[in-house]
């Protein structure tokens, strides 16, 4: 009786540490809000619930186009602290954000997107699923109604990094980026339009980066906008996660 409660106890920890790993790490569901009405603006919002604890959250970023920064005040997070639906800090982030949505004209769907189902962006991984996610992410995509005359090309060159304070946690080998956009009247004159300045440390001492959609949007009176949609992978207690930069591509 005495092995048999044993075990029995053993293989409900074990269970439970199983469990635990299997909700260790989180890919962050995007959703885009949209553009403002002139274009200058975009919002997105990553959501979902944190590692093993299980604690929904919800941030919003909206970013002025023109300087490729955040606006003041954003991004907008919430995050809970205990259990619960991720659609309580969605509906808390949407609320509090609201306000400046509605000042910026924020709300306009893209015109076209291209999105990388490998990515799976909108369903995302599993946790032991993460890392084939990352290493099958794209590192380039093409669209359409940007510019006239064909496709614009958006490629992510990876470039490899050093952070001290990353370092003096065991993490090496850090990852950033570049973005190169080729034309389509001139596919031989590739152009770097953003280099990812952020230390290690912003990033989260990330080890990837992934091209995982772009986002085209036509205002009425003003010239086409263009967003990349790139990934990141910073390290948690139990890595990987998955978080994303909006990042404009200028245009001619």
């Amino acid at each position: 009786m005495v092995r048999r409660v044993a075990g029995l106890i053993g293989a409900a920890l074990l269970n439970g540490l199983a469990l635990a790993a299997a909700l260790a790490g989180d890919a962050a569901t995007p959703d885009i809000i949209g553009f403002s009405k002139d274009g200058r603006y975009f919002a997105f919002e990553e959501y979902g619930t944190h590692d093993a604890s299980i604690h929904p959250y919800s941030t919003i970023s909206v970013i002025d186009l023109d300087t490729g920064k955040s606006v003041p005040d954003a991004p907008f997070t919430i995050e809970h602290d205990k259990e619960g639906p991720e659609d309580a800090a969605r509906t808390e982030a949407r609320k509090k954000v609201e306000p400046l949505l509605t000042r910026l004209g924020i709300g306009e769907k893209p015109t076209r997107q291209a999105v990388y189902e490998g990515a799976r962006l909108f369903d995302p991984p599993l946790p032991d699923q993460a890392y084939a996610t990352m290493a099958a992410e794209a590192t380039n995509l093409s669209i359409g109604d940007a510019v006239p005359g064909g496709d614009v090309t958006v490629d992510v060159l990876p470039r490899t990094i050093t952070d001290a304070a990353c370092s003096a946690l065991g993490r090496d080998k850090l990852k950033s980026f570049s973005l190169v956009r080729t034309l389509p009247e001139n596919n031989r004159d590739n152009e770097i339009v953003y280099v990812d300045e952020a230390s290690g440390q912003e990033r989260g001492c990330s080890q990837s980066n992934g091209l995982n959609a772009l986002f085209v949007y036509k205002p009425a009176n003003a010239k086409p906008r263009l967003v990349a949609l790139v990934s990141y992978w910073p390290h948690s207690w139990e890595e990987p996660d998955r978080r994303h930069l909006a990042i404009p591509v200028p245009l001619p």
